[in-house]
This record gives structure tokens, sequence and C-alpha cells, in this order.
């Protein structure tokens, strides 16, 4: 709860909710109160009848034991050694009873922390390696659906050649970023395969997949480590010219020789210290750095303005070059210089073509084309 609402802050101020968030902070902190405290009292009262018994139990060893030195039967010496046993037998017997009492206090505990940390692995990884020599893509009667959402795809067949710039555009929930996501193999078909340069994905290791895939997220997550540091997350061993030559390619070099520190400026937890569209050009730069052969952008100029997707555009043109490219965008005059459509709609593909061609033919991607640059008149007559 508290850092969910730490994490939501602005939200809470946008709201004006502080009042609210306060009293529901503390509703829950007093119901973990509360039952930390009748946690306490069983304690507490397990302390108090243990040490009653202990007190009757010692106190009655020892009267037995001087009545019996009184009447001759035992010595001096027995008594003290029975005296002793008596306390030390007790006494550890109390240390026991509140190891075990502690221990039925941290069962839940332990529950919890088991129920994350021993998760079956949701992917069998494997020791291949993937020999990617083009960047060919197939998608091979792929069948797909998340556990608690029904169906995204059924007997899916798509082929996507070495070098191709792919568009996939289609309204929310059709499958775009299931798409992706098996590219990646970030989840397993049901049933099909995947393949790329005729390799199963499933047959090879996952870091070996992904060394040869470039991805340009719609949010570009950033380590709260200096800017150098994260471009050069796309590869590690990436000299410094390399990391300026970069971010020069995506348009941020000017913006961050601005930073107090330049490249060495901390960007704080998730890139706090920075705006939406430098996150998302620095992870333009990022991909450039890697030079991977396949390229994935998904909705890359999401957060840009005009100008600044202008500039990125020129950036892209020469990121895609000689790169197979599947890219995700709902604007659709980013993908005007692809080669190839691909429209979805509740997980098939309904249009498939040049941008051109499908424009021509008035179908579904001409109509969202239409929809995009026209706009909606939401002006209406007066009565």
């Amino acid at each position: 709860e508290l850092v969910d609402a730490v994490s939501n802050v602005w939200t809470i101020k946008a709201f004006s909710a502080r009042d609210r968030e306060a009293e529901r902070l503390a509703h829950e902190i007093g119901y973990e109160a509360r039952a930390q405290r009748r946690s306490w009292m069983y304690l507490e009262k397990a302390r108090v009848m243990h040490d009653i018994c202990l007190s009757v139990m010692a106190g009655g060893m020892l009267i037995w034991a001087i009545n019996l030195w009184i009447g001759g039967q035992v010595t001096a010496g027995d008594v003290v050694l029975v005296s002793a046993l008596t306390f030390r037998i007790l006494h550890g017997s109390r240390d026991l009873a509140l190891a075990l009492v502690d221990t039925t206090q941290q069962i839940g505990a332990i529950d919890d922390t088991l129920r994350i940390i021993v998760q079956p692995h949701g992917l069998e990884d494997s020791d291949a390696q993937l020999l990617l020599a083009e960047g060919d893509i197939t998608f091979e009667n792929v069948s797909f659906g998340y556990p608690d959402r029904g169906t995204v795809f059924s007997h899916l067949d798509l082929h996507i050649p070495a070098g191709q710039k792919v568009g996939v555009v289609g309204s929310s929930g059709a499958g775009k970023s299931t798409l992706i996501n098996l590219i990646q193999r970030l989840d397993d078909v049901s049933d099909g395969r995947v393949l790329i340069d005729g390799q199963d994905i499933r047959s090879v290791s996952q870091d070996s997949l992904r060394e040869k895939i470039a991805v340009v997220p719609q949010e570009t997550a950033l380590f709260n480590r200096s800017i150098r540091e994260n471009i050069r997350y796309g590869r590690p061993g990436a000299t410094d010219e390399e990391v300026i030559q970069a971010a020069r390619n995506a348009f941020c070099d000017g913006f961050i020789r601005d930073l107090p520190e330049g490249y060495d400026t901390l960007v704080g937890e998730r890139g706090v210290m920075l705006s939406g569209g430098q996150r998302q050009r620095l992870g333009i730069a990022r991909a450039f750095l890697k030079g991977a052969p396949i390229l994935i952008l998904d909705e890359a100029t999401s957060a840009l303005d005009t100008q600044s997707e202008a500039e990125i555009q020129v950036a892209l043109n020469d990121l895609v070059h000689n790169r197979t490219v599947v890219a995700v965008a709902h604007r659709l005059s980013t993908l005007s210089s692809f080669d190839r459509i691909v429209v979805l709609r509740d997980g098939k593909i309904v249009e498939d073509g040049p941008p051109h061609e499908l424009r021509r033919h008035g179908g579904e991607f001409d109509a969202l084309w239409r929809m995009q640059a026209e706009g909606f008149d939401t002006r209406s007559e007066r009565p």
C-alpha cells in the first residue's frame, strides 16, 4: 500500500486525494498493527504461563529434595545437583517454547516468500545458439492465448522476409503487442511455430535470440545511472565515441550536452529526471548502438512533438536501413515509407500489402488513415 501510494503521488495530488489516501493507509497500517498486537499478547500470555509453571515445578522439586534430605535419604550434594538440573532443564524448556512461538509467527512470512520464489519457469531455455543470417521471420500456424483473457491468435500465418519494413496497425486489443512479444519469446506459442531464419525460437537460448533483436519500446525504461551507461546498455563493450555517435544519430546529443554533467548526468529512478520524449530518444540511441539485424519499434515516437518526430523519423530511416523491421504505430504517418502494412483485427490479419495499395483499395487501413488525416468534425449546429 505504501509503495502504491508513493509511486502514484502525482495522481493523488491531481485528484486532491491526499486525505483519502492517508485514511486508507492508516486503515491498512492499523490492521497490521492490530494483528501484531494480538501476536504480541499471545506471546506474552505464553511467557507468563510458562513462568508460572516453571516456578511451581522448580519449587516442587526443591521442596521434594529438601524433604528427602531432612529424612536422611539423600545428601546435601544430591539436593544441590537436583536443584541445578531442575532449573537448567526448565530454563531450557522456556527457551524452546519461545523459539517455537517465534517460529509460528514466521510461518506466514515464509509462506508468502515461497509463493514468490518457488515459481515454475514459464519458458524452458535451450543451450543452442541462434544462427541468424538475415532476419527472416515466419509465423507458422500460430495459436496463442493468455490464461485469463482468452485466445488472441488462432492459426495465424505471417511471413516477413529479411530486410523488409513491416508496420502493424489495428485497434486496441487486436494483438499488436502480443505479436511482437512472441517474436522476442516473452511468451511461448500454444500451437504452431515462430521461426527466425528457419530456426524455431523455442529451440535456441533466449539470450542468443534477444541479442539479435533491438527494441525501442513505447515507455523506455532507464536505470538510475548516467546517460552514458544507459545508452551503452545496448552494447556494453562500446567505446565513448560510439556512444556519442549513437546519441547524435538519435538527435539527443544536443540536450545531453546542455545538462549539468553531460553524459555523466544521473537520470534518476526510471529516468524521472528526463522528459518522456528525452527518454524515448535515449531508447532509440540504445537501439542504434546495439545494431541488431532485427528491429522492433513499439510506438517509438509516441512521446515526441511534431518537430521532434520529424527529426527522429530521419534517424529511424537510417536505423532501419538493411534491417528487418516490425513497427507498431498508431500514428500512421510514421509507416508511410514502409514496405508493407499488416492490419490486425481480433487477432486476424484482415489486410496485408504496401501502404499505397491499401489506401487505394479503400479498406480498413484507408479508413484509419482518413480518420487521422481529416480528424473529426466536432462542431454541430445549434437550434
